[in-house]
């Protein structure tokens, strides 16, 4: 995962104490094989001086008589690391160093040990260290940590030095400056330079040193948010929507989401529901433009993708008669997403060449505003989004115009989340089986021969509290059960 840093930690009561500098300290690796000669590198490429020896091979208590590590190898040592193949052995190694009172760390059983290898690398120019006082949750949360800085983050500290000397002569005072340092690190300037558009950085800048108010105007943030699990927002949603001030969210972003703001933004609900909008599209794209030209950075977090029956492209049209700087994070969309969680590819070479979104949105007279004929055809999926209400029309108009009532659908409640249920059976059934399973919104219908694979390609298992209805279970444990 990286280096370690120069510094490896005491523990301390249970906790973490004092640091212990491993640049120019003797370091004794005791083990044989391929964790050891990682850990040799590792403390060498951090400024060690490594000493290696056999670790302590024989399963009998005590050291074995023919074992390479002995006391007397412990004699000017700074800090021990045991890393044989046997617990055992280091067990020895553990026991004999605090004997002697010198840190010792073991890789395999870190809570032994009294010093934490406290874990650090380097990714896009940035080094990171972390310490928990405990090696596995130092290896975690680095990972963690690491994914939250952005690809290319060195283009921001090479432009940084760049333009420092201009914006310590605008602005002398620190205090200001360090207040124009946070906004430009957390606003478009930042992102401008991120995706390697230094130049018009510069122009944004020197608008803001010139004091443009033009400048001082906010943006706009139009993240997708996923189906529903709050780890499948990508890596920018999450790092600008911990940059907004503001965030309106819809009815399908997962409150788990809406969380990840922070403590001190202002959260705005403008969801709507079936045949319901308190808040009508207008006034939301209208409060975007509000909220911008005080100066604020908006997060419009949207579920799904916001370009995918989110109408997304309506509320950007907004922000471009206005003037309004935006940036839209495309997010999973709900096909992807809870097709995926119940285990039915959109596609397959056996099954289906070609698969089509649809919306299962009334006319304002009932009818469902549909080209079934381009539905209808062999070798296609088809997924119907908001299509629970008019599932009963959606089913009989598949049927009269040609679709076999036996071909396999499905209906998916609440994908890729803990509540997630699957309904499934066919065309001709499916609008019954939702009725007698009490379904409801929001829901996702699949129509195809790729439900079949969900027989044996189901994977992802919720809430046991929630039930999954499906005609294929018996089946599928029938053909287990003969397997075996």
């Amino acid at each position: 995962m990286g280096e370690w840093s120069d510094r490896v930690y005491r523990r301390s009561a249970g906790s973490v104490g004092a640091r212990l500098r491993l640049s120019g300290s003797v370091v004794l690796v005791v083990g044989r094989g391929a964790a050891a000669e990682a850990v040799a590198g590792r403390l060498t490429a951090a400024g060690a001086e490594v000493r290696a020896v056999a670790g302590c091979l024989a399963d009998a208590p005590g050291p074995p008589e023919d074992a390479a590590f002995t006391s007397a190898a412990l004699d000017g040592v700074s800090l021990v690391v045991a890393a044989s193949a046997s617990p055992l052995a280091d067990r020895w190694v553990v026991r004999e160093s605090s004997r002697r009172n010198i840190p010792v760390a073991c890789v395999r059983a870190p809570e032994t040990g009294t010093v934490d290898l406290t874990e650090a690398a380097e990714v896009a120019g940035v080094r990171v260290d972390v310490r928990t006082g405990d090696q596995r949750l130092d290896r975690d949360a680095l990972g963690r940590v690491l994914a939250a800085i952005p690809a290319r983050y060195e283009r921001l500290g090479a432009w940084l030095a760049r333009v420092e000397r201009s914006v310590h002569r605008a602005i002398p005072d620190t205090a200001r400056r360090r207040r124009l340092w946070d906004r430009l690190l957390a606003g478009p300037v930042a992102e401008l330079v991120l995706r390697g558009h230094a130049q018009r950085a510069d122009g944004a800048l020197a608008a803001v040193l010139a004091g443009d108010s033009a400048c001082a105007a906010g943006d706009v943030y139009l993240i997708g948010g996923g189906p529903g699990d709050p780890d499948l927002l990508t890596v920018r949603a999450l790092r600008l929507l911990r940059q907004a001030d503001v965030v309106l969210y819809d009815r399908l972003v997962a409150p788990e989401i809406v969380a990840l703001a922070r403590d001190d933004a202002e959260r705005v609900y403008v969801g709507k529901q079936p045949d319901r909008h308190p808040v009508p599209q207008q006034r939301i794209n209208g409060l975007l433009v509000e909220y911008a030209r005080r100066g604020l950075r908006v997060a419009r977090v949207k579920g799904g993708d916001p370009f995918i029956f989110g109408r997304g492209g309506e509320e950007i049209d907004s922000l471009m008669e206005e003037g309004i700087a935006f940036e839209v994070v495309p997010g999973i969309t709900a096909a992807s997403g809870c097709a995926a969680y119940a285990g039915i590819p959109l596609t397959h070479r056996d099954h289906a060449q070609s698969c089509v979104f649809v919306t299962g949105h009334r006319k304002a007279n009932g009818e469902l505003a549909l080209d079934f004929d381009r539905l209808v055809r062999p070798g296609q999926t088809v997924v119907f989004y908001m299509g629970l209400k008019g599932l009963e029309q959606l089913t009989d108009g598949l049927i009269r115009h040609g679709m076999a009532p036996c071909t396999p659908a499905a209906l998916v409640q609440q994908g890729t989340t803990d509540n997630q249920r699957v309904v499934s059976g066919t065309v001709g059934d499916i609008a019954a089986l939702a009725l007698e399973a009490g379904a409801r919104a929001p829901t996702l219908v699949i129509v195809g021969t790729v439900v079949r694979l969900r027989e044996r390609l189901a994977w992802f298992e919720p809430d046991p509290a929630h039930g999954d209805v499906n005609r294929f279970a018996a089946r599928a444990q029938t053909k287990k059960a003969r397997r075996e």
